[in-house]
């Protein structure tokens, strides 16, 4: 839902700022003169002035000398004019903002709407808070698009100011997972902070999506296992994560920052990235030694993982990579680039 322009916020905000300083120095004017003319109090003077602009008419606080009247005839004619235009323009700016603003949410759902059939293998997040808020920022950041759902205003108007999907409604509900587009989505990370709902849909998700990678939050590692059962392909504590992660910085600080670098990219001579070997690929069935991904590609394996489940860290040279199999390999961002294009097929010309 898109935020009202800050620019025409602020011009209303001076115009009605101006108007009502405009009052306010009329009214001390105006004041001054009753006090000088008449000799009266402050606080006299300030009372027929109030009475006399907004035409009470209690009555004269003291009787008026001749000039005295003829200041109070400026006084109501000059009070009246600034009043109703103080009022005028007050109302006028609340009434356009409030129009301009259904209008905007009007407009912002419209698009959102139009977007969303389009979208194909992105990653939908359920729930905006505080977790949700950094899985989205990651995901947006690697390039991913993303798909936010909450039941809460507020939070898909942070989600639509940040440049995000959004679906307004409760994810555990089917029909708003259909429009999230969960059909055609490649992920799902779900950041609940309720393990009930968080299984809920995790089981609407896996039964409207047999194929999707479910990543869910839970409290503790008796609601991981209970995610997990229910479809989810991980499911992650982040009390268990961060408990981990600041053990490890106080154990191995150098070590954590270092593969936080590789990992998000941060360092340009470094990238950490996970390939998979295709089939029809000409490097497919060699052994490392064979390709010669060290020397060819410049590139390090630290790891493979097979489809049946076996991981090598550090893989030997004589182990062989299959298709299927998922590398977890670092090197340069452009060797990178160039090896994953040597793990698909050999493009074949039409």
């Amino acid at each position: 839902m898109a935020l009202p322009d800050p620019e025409i916020g602020g011009r209303r905000i001076r115009q009605v700022e101006l108007a009502v300083v405009s009052l306010l120095v009329f009214l001390l004017a105006a004041t001054f003169g009753f006090h000088w003319i008449e000799g009266w109090s402050w606080f006299d003077s300030l009372y027929m002035v109030v009475i006399t602009v907004t035409t009470v008419g209690y009555g004269e606080v003291h009787e008026l000398t001749p000039p005295g009247r003829v200041f109070a005839m400026m006084v109501i004619v000059g009070g009246v004019g600034i009043v109703s235009g103080v009022l005028l323009t007050v109302t006028r700016n609340f009434f356009e903002g409030v129009v301009e603003g259904s209008i905007q949410r009007a407009v912002t759902r419209r698009r959102v709407r139009s977007q969303l059939p389009r979208v194909q293998d992105h990653t939908i997040v359920c729930g905006y808070g505080r977790l949700g808020k950094e899985i989205c920022k990651e995901l947006h950041l690697a390039g991913r698009t993303v798909v936010v759902i909450d039941p809460l205003e507020a939070k898909v108007e942070q989600a639509d100011a940040r440049g995000y999907l959004w679906v307004l409604g409760d994810a555990s509900d089917e029909e708003v997972l259909e429009a999230a587009g969960i059909e055609r989505a490649s992920s799902l990370a779900i950041a609940s902070p309720s393990d009930a709902l968080n299984t809920y849909i995790t089981i609407s998700a896996r039964d409207l999506n047999p194929g999707l990678h479910i990543l869910a939050r839970a409290t503790d590692e008796t609601a991981a296992k209970r995610l997990k059962k229910a479809g989810a392909n991980e499911a992650v504590s982040p009390y268990h994560v961060g408990g981990l992660r600041m053990a490890a910085l106080l154990i191995r600080p150098a070590v954590v920052d270092f593969m936080d670098v590789a990992s998000l990219g941060d360092f340009p001579d470094l990238f950490i990235e996970q390939l998979v070997m295709e089939d029809g690929s000409p490097l497919a069935g060699k052994t490392l030694r064979q390709g010669n991904f060290a020397a060819t590609y410049r590139v390090m394996v630290l790891s493979i993982k097979h489809p049946e489940g076996k991981e090598t860290f550090l893989p030997p040279a004589d182990e062989a990579v299959r298709p299927g199999d998922q590398l977890i390999v670092a090197g340069h961002r452009t060797d990178l680039d160039s090896f994953a294009a040597a793990l698909a097929p050999p493009v074949r010309g039409g």
